[in-house]
């Protein structure tokens, strides 16, 4: 069990930071399945806001609310380090594709690649660093622009998002 905290980069119109757990079971030193759920609290980024205030407007994105997922989980490197001589401490390294659920407006189908490192503090506790890629489609409704209803145009346009999150956590390990 992990809880997380990350720092996520969407685009450049919100700072984003995400707070969730996840849950992994191993079924041997190299191979596991983990489910992941982590809530997003975004604000407006510096760039959007000097945007708003120069312009009177703003620009159409939806902004993310959560993420639910599940991942398969590859260790091919695991080993032991010394730190100045004094302790001896093991690392994992691993992979976890997967697939999971971004809710904005709508829930968008969202394949991902985490790639991570957890430092074993002691042998049922370690800390974790994780870069995780997702990436999914998603309708934006516009409000102005050539998208926009009073503009002619449909009211909405397509974007592919591609997010990614530097997460941090503590993880327990059960027997």
């Amino acid at each position: 069990v992990t809880p997380l905290f990350g720092i996520y980069q969407r685009v450049d119109f919100q700072d984003t930071k995400t707070v969730g757990v996840s849950t992994a079971y191993h079924f041997s030193e190299m191979w596991g399945a983990e489910l992941m759920g982590y809530k997003m609290l975004a604000s407006d980024s510096h760039v959007l806001s000097r945007f708003k205030d120069a312009t009177g407007s703003t620009i159409d994105f939806n902004q993310e609310r959560y993420y639910l997922g599940a991942s398969a989980l590859f260790t091919p490197i695991y080993g032991k380090f010394s730190l100045f001589g004094n302790k001896i401490s093991h690392f994992d390294i691993y992979l976890a594709p997967g697939a999971g659920i971004t809710k904005t407006n709508a829930a968008h189908f969202t394949p991902s690649m985490g790639v991570g490192q957890k430092f074993w503090i002691t042998p049922r506790w370690n800390f974790r660093v994780e870069y995780r890629w997702m990436r999914y489609d998603d309708t934006i409704n516009a409000s102005t622009g050539t998208a926009a209803i009073k503009n002619g145009g449909t009211g909405s346009f397509s974007d592919t998002i591609t997010n990614q999150n530097l997460m941090f956590g503590i993880s327990y390990l059960f027997n």
